[in-house]
């Protein structure tokens, strides 16, 4: 047992030695049995909570009932119980698992034949227990006094743990065939312990003197306990209204009653509950006034007495029981009892004044006395703050009143724990974070300032000493005191001040560590003890001297060698952890806030003091949030619950508040979120009504009108009256004050919460050193990284168009400089550099350098996006991913101001787009290579690219008109215009930057080499048909017609030519994006133009191109400012020309090939027309003629590109005649003609329309084909007449007789 560990540790105490058979000695017990109590009451406690072992889990119920009814032996006949064959096979287990249990009631048989004649000889021998005299004495003796009654109070309440017990017994017969040596004591015990009243009142009904010997120690304390009790006794003597005192009063000492007061104030939280302890056990005693009014003084002040921890007593319900649970000897008071439970301030109902509240009063003076401490803590916090030079000299006032905030603390948490529901009381502590706080940080001010506090009592020792020796001399001479207790004196005097700190520096702080002092305090201690017997030398005035001498010189002693451990018994909050449940509803309340919506204000104190039901209760904000970092300090401190006789609680404790903190830390940084994305909506909701269209439906319904068009009934669309408080503008009218109430509660919440963050570097919780501003902002970098990533989304697989995308960063930066002022981390920057990392690849390099060659990868495989880590936060997610949805707005709010809808979602096609390299990640789990937005953005271009602009038949057009990809059919908020016309690319640009060009451009680029691939495919099968063709003499349609029928992938060159176009068109078309983006973006530091660098490298290129001179840095350079040309693209250029693989010649059939590919269906059986709004062709092939120009001058020499291009103006040309020729009803056609033209105006430098008049078909055809298609569309024509040869070997219309042209 536990108890014999100790015995060992201390023989020279516990011993029964004759030598040493005096009253110091046995004083000196309670030293050692006071910590030695302290740890068996935490082994009762884990007993309490005892939970079921494996093999007592396996026990059947009925066996259980057994052995837990209330019988002298339950364990007789239990082996004829079913499920006793377990016992029997599985004793050895069931003997390690019960083993606690039992000995922890054995060491408390054990404590109790240790503490009862102590106690016998204390009240016998020692004739005054006085705190003002000899305090240690006192309090040690109260202290293991009470914890006795304690341990049998809180065993009463064991369940499991005393079956547990009957189990050992039964283990250890079957394991040694008998029963342990105290197994007969431990049964007795267990079944008078079943009423623990009647069974204390049993073991103490030989102490007869007890009672009154506890009873005159605590009224020598109960003036100071009715001063610190009552509010109205602090307010009037205002003992902490420090602030209002003058300032020349700061630096003088306090004065010896005020100091005597101030030290009574720290047992203040024991007094109550030993007066409630006593009289439960002997209750005879309350037949005498003195115990009536003690017991009356303590039920005024609390109802509720904690027992050990969280284990607690209902003191009105003891008492009212007490004549049941007492001994039949004892006659109960009952009338009496009665009597004082009636004047009992919970029995009386009042009304406060100020807020109307009715509540009885015991909680409202608590109330009041928490409202008064918190004011006059955080004044003395100020002042000690602002002059640290008064702490020692008010360390008397200071310690009080932490002891007094905490007493009240705690009573807040005791009382809302209270197990009968019949009693509770509700009662609400809209402040108590703030008196927390301020508590907490009293503490640390004094321990911060410990340097003036040893320097200040070292020079206080040496005054104590130059008085207590001149005493100590006169008292030898006058012969009044003992000589023995004189040279004690004398003795502990000339040991303390050898132990003084010698050295101090120029400003008389202590520069080396302060010696222990407790053999000087232990000595004194022994002393005062053999001066407490009779005839007691305190009785004597001489003695009563002595102690008002040596006792300030002791406490002296106490505030320079233990300081923290003296701060801790006053102001430690360790206990708070066994009351988490409650501290979690204190916080969610008042810290997280919960906003009164229907009205009421925080300036509404009625509703502040609502009690904490959780009954749909709206309870104001009151900027409590700012404390909610003492939440997590009393974490820190919660392995101070630990006593050595439990170690195993070290890792209980210290693992859970480990995950208490991070709940804390989730918790507040999940509001600030909450309220951040509220912010970011109403931001949102601000800039949807500058919408002209919501303005105008606003003022339409302001008159009385219907925004939806109907009339306003007699007094038309412009009634007076209606909703004119919502239109934009009036959000600060008076009656809509609630519109921006909530955004400044958003806004408090934050500010106070990112405030208290700052408070506190780290925090130390059980072996982990916490960073409370670097977790917030690691989880603020991941919600603003995920809620960039939301803003891009339309829908769950679509993106938001890069103009409301722009639009909502820019909101989403208004948004954070206004939160900036409230919060201590730097958004902008925090935003700025998500989105640098989100849009820079080290893949493709930075801007200015070459992209390289990329490697297409199997065609076959399809394009997927990256694993998202789970460890890298908590919603990364992709655009393309269904797992993650959001609203339109992306941000928390309502709406954009061009208003939200569905989006087209992406149809991701299987070919061509290479996978995506797998994630691989580092030691510490972050990945290598993590999934970045500009990757999301980048799918969702390709996809568009792939699968829309460039895909032949999707209904996407390139319009040389509009300079864009446009889908004429959708009018939806996917249509192909939101993401790939000029102005919305710009505004991508401007989001993504030259580097986030670059990622989209090599993946684009992967598109068109894979088309390329495929036509090389097709050249490479007709190598020998395409070879034996003279392309020069290629005239007659005899030959056209044999080079049709053999050629093989007419439709693979026509679509894949179209694909190669598109990719080309698109590149150009984001390059000049980018350029005109950087020719429009001014920087935010001086509003200066970044055009100078777009412009300076335009004009270079454009002179280099003149004259031919190639450099590659800065045509790369140059590229990425935009510019493309023939010298600047050489990416493509080179990816295209090694396809070719030094086969130059085969290339140099593209005129033919492409000249040709005109026969396929593609074009002549897909009802090909000319949509004149977009100036292009409805299956795209426009995009052809971009392809041709390129792969030309790519594949040939500069001085052979106007004559390969003539040549393809020549066979194509012949190939439509002679389609048109074969097919003159084919409508498609004829409209297949405005090619030509086109493929002229992109080649302004090698090409002239007198070129299609002299090669090709004459330009009269073309123009006619021009006005019919823009007549068509403008109604000017009702009949077509189709061009068509005549006889006479000219073109023109079929019912027209004459030889002239078509006009």
């Amino acid at each position: 047992p536990v108890w014999k560990v100790f015995a060992m540790a201390a023989p020279q105490v516990v011993v029964n030695d004759p030598s040493q058979n005096t009253l110091s000695r046995t004083a000196e017990k309670l030293i050692i049995l006071l910590d030695y109590s302290q740890g068996l009451l935490t082994r009762i406690h884990n007993c309490v909570h005892y939970r079921r072992g494996r093999v007592f889990a396996e026990l059947p119920e009925k066996l259980m009932e057994a052995l837990a009814s209330k019988k002298e032996d339950p364990t007789a006949g239990i082996n004829r119980k079913e499920g006793y064959q377990i016992i029997n096979m599985k004793h050895e287990v069931l003997c390690q698992e019960t083993q606690f249990c039992y000995e922890t009631v054995a060491d408390i048989l054990n404590l109790t034949n240790e503490l009862h004649p102590l106690f016998q000889r204390l009240v016998r021998d020692i004739t005054i227990f006085d705190i003002h005299q000899n305090t240690d004495l006192t309090i040690r003796f109260l202290k293991v006094f009470f914890n006795f009654c304690r341990m049998y109070l809180l065993s009463s309440r064991m369940s499991d743990a005393r079956i547990a017990i009957y189990l050992y017994i039964l283990a250890y017969r079957e394991q040694f065939t008998k029963e342990p040596d105290e197994a007969h004591l431990v049964k007795k015990y267990l079944l008078s312990n079943s009423n623990p009243l009647r069974q204390l009142q049993t073991v103490l009904s030989t102490l007869p003197r007890i009672s009154s010997a506890i009873t005159e120690a605590i009224q020598v304390m109960m003036e100071s306990f009715t001063t610190w009790t009552s509010y109205d006794s602090i307010q009037k003597g205002q003992y902490f209204s420090l602030s209002q005192e003058p300032p020349s009063t700061y630096s003088l000492p306090i004065d010896d009653k005020k100091t005597e007061l101030y030290q009574d104030a720290t047992y203040l939280d024991h007094i109550g509950t030993w007066i409630i302890y006593l009289y439960l056990i002997f209750p005879e005693a309350l037949n005498e006034e003195i115990p009536r009014a003690q017991l009356n003084a303590a039920l005024n002040d609390r109802t509720v007495v904690i027992l050990f921890r969280d284990e607690l007593i209902d003191a009105i319900h003891e008492y009212m029981a007490l004549e049941k649970t007492s001994r039949k000897e004892i006659k109960v008071p009952t009338t009496h009892i009665k009597k004082v439970i009636g004047q009992s301030s919970s029995k009386m109902q009042v009304k406060e004044a100020v807020t109307g509240i009715k509540s009885d009063a015991l909680t409202l003076r608590h109330r009041q006395m928490r409202e008064l401490l918190r004011r006059e803590i955080r004044g003395l916090l100020d002042v000690s703050q602002a002059l640290p030079g008064i702490i020692p000299v008010k360390l008397p006032m200071l310690m009080a009143a932490l002891a007094l905030s905490r007493y009240e603390i705690y009573w807040v948490f005791t009382h809302m724990s209270l197990k009968n529901s019949r009693t509770k009381l509700s009662f609400a502590a809209p402040f108590l974070p703030d008196l927390m706080y301020h508590c907490h940080k009293l503490s640390e001010t004094i321990l911060e300032n410990k340097d003036l506090v040893t320097a200040y009592y070292t020079q206080q020792l040496q005054l104590d000493i130059r008085e207590i020796r001149p005493f100590s001399e006169q008292m030898r001479k006058l012969k009044k005191l003992d000589v023995s207790v004189l040279n004690l004196v004398d003795k502990i005097v000339s040991d303390v001040e050898t132990l003084l700190p010698s050295n101090l520096d120029d400003n008389n702080a202590v520069t080396a560590a302060v010696p222990s002092m407790d053999i000087s305090r232990l000595a004194w201690y022994q002393a005062s003890a053999e001066m407490s017997k009779e005839p007691s030398v305190f009785r004597l005035p001489q003695g009563q001297a002595m102690a008002k001498l040596v006792n300030p010189f002791i406490n002296h002693t106490r505030y320079l060698d233990r300081l923290s451990k003296e701060v801790d018994t006053r102001g430690s909050m360790a206990s708070l952890w066994f009351y988490r449940a409650y501290l979690a509803q204190i916080f969610n309340t008042y810290c997280l806030g919960r906003w009164d919506a229907d009205g009421g204000g925080a300036d509404d104190e009625k509703l502040q003091y609502q009690a904490i039901d959780g009954k749909n209760k709206n309870i104001p904000y009151n900027r409590q949030g700012r404390y909610w970092i003492v939440f997590l300090q009393v974490y820190s401190q919660a392995l101070h619950n630990v006593h050595r006789q439990r170690p195993e609680e070290l890792q209980i404790i210290g693992l859970g508040s480990l995950q208490k903190a991070e709940a804390y830390l989730n918790a507040t940084t999940s509001k600030i979120e909450v309220c951040i994305r509220n912010i970011l909506g109403q931001y949102s909701q601000f800039n949807a009504q500058i919408n002209p269209e919501k303005v105008a439906d606003e003022l339409i319904r302001s008159r009385g009108g219907d925004a939806s068009g109907a009339g306003g009934g007699a007094g038309g669309p412009f009634k007076r009256g209606g909703n004119w408080k919502s239109l934009p503008g009036f959000e600060s009218f008076y009656p809509n004050r609630k519109y921006t109430e909530t955004l400044k509660h958003n806004l408090d919440i934050v500010g106070d919460i990112c405030s208290s963050f700052a408070e506190y570097d780290s925090v130390q919780i059980h072996n982990q050193r916490i960073y409370p501003a670097a977790y917030l902002y690691q989880l603020m970098y991941d919600f603003f990284y995920n809620e960039i990533r939301l803003m891009a989304q339309e829908s769950a697989k679509t993106m938001v168009r890069p103009h409301r995308f722009l639009s909502r960063l820019d909101r989403l930066f208004r948004a954070c400089s206004r939160i900036g002022q409230y919060i201590n981390l730097d958004l902008e920057n925090m935003i700025r550099k998500i989105l640098y990392d989100d849009f820079y690849d080290d893949s493709v390099g930075i801007a200015g350098t070459s992209l390289g060659m990329p490697h297409k990868k199997d065609s076959a495989h399809q394009y997927r996006p990256a694993t998202t880590n789970a460890s890298a936060s908590t919603a990364t997610g992709t655009i393309a991913s269904a797992s993650h949805t959001s609203n339109g707005s992306g941000a928390g709010g309502e709406g954009d101001a061009a208003g939200d809808g569905p989006g087209a979602t992406n149809t991701t096609t299987t070919s061509k787009i290479p996978t995506e390299p797998k994630v691989e990640y580092n030691v510490d789990g972050s990945p290598i290579n993590p999934r970045k937005l500009i990757h999301d953005i980048r799918d969702w271009y390709v996809g568009i690219v792939d699968a829309r602009c460039a895909a032949p038949n999707s209904g996407s057009l390139w319009s040389p008109l509009l300079y864009g990809f446009y889908e004429p059919g959708n009018k939806t908020h996917g249509a192909l215009e939101n993401y790939c016309s000029l102005t919305e690319l710009e505004n991508l640009c401007k989001l993504i930057g030259p580097s986030g060009v670059r990622v989209i451009d090599l993946e684009v680029l992967k598109i068109g080499h894979a088309a390329m691939t495929n036509i090389k495919q097709v050249l490479e099968k007709n190598r020998d048909l395409i070879g034996g063709v003279d392309m020069y003499k290629f005239h007659s349609e005899k030959a056209w017609s044999s080079l049709i029928k053999r050629f093989h992938g007419l439709d693979v060159v026509s679509q894949q030519g179209v694909v190669v176009g598109s990719v080309i068109l698109f590149r150009k078309l984001l390059r000049k994006a980018l350029y005109n983006s950087l020719q429009n973006t001014a920087t935010a530091a001086d509003g200066s133009s970044n055009a100078f660098y777009s412009s300076s490298m335009k004009t270079i290129c454009d002179k280099f191109f003149q004259e031919r001179v190639f450099f590659e840095s800065v045509s790369d350079l140059a590229l990425d400012t935009g510019i493309v040309n023939d010298f600047t693209d050489n990416v493509m250029r080179n990816i295209y020309y090694q396809l070719a693989n030094n086969d130059s010649k085969l290339w140099s059939y593209i005129p033919l090939v492409f000249g040709i590919c005109f026969a396929d269906k593609f074009w002549i059986d897909n009802d090909v027309t000319y949509d004149v709004q977009l100036g292009a062709l409805t299956n795209n092939g426009l995009t052809l003629a971009n392809a041709v120009s390129e792969m030309i001058t790519i594949y040939t020499d500069q001085s052979k590109h106007r004559k390969m291009k003539l040549l393809f103006l020549d066979i194509t040309g012949k190939t439509l005649l002679y389609l048109k020729k074969n097919q003159p009803q084919n409508d498609s056609i004829n409209t297949l003609f405005l090619f030509l033209d086109y493929f002229i105006e992109i080649n302004p430098n090698d090409l002239t329309h007198m070129d299609l008049e002299s090669f090709s078909v004459p330009y009269d055809v073309i123009r006619a084909q021009t006005v019919k298609a823009f007549g068509d569309e403008l109604g000017y024509f009702s009949e077509w007449k189709d061009v068509k040869e005549n006889d006479d070997g000219n073109y023109g219309g079929g019912d027209d007789n004459d030889d002239q042209k078509t006009q």
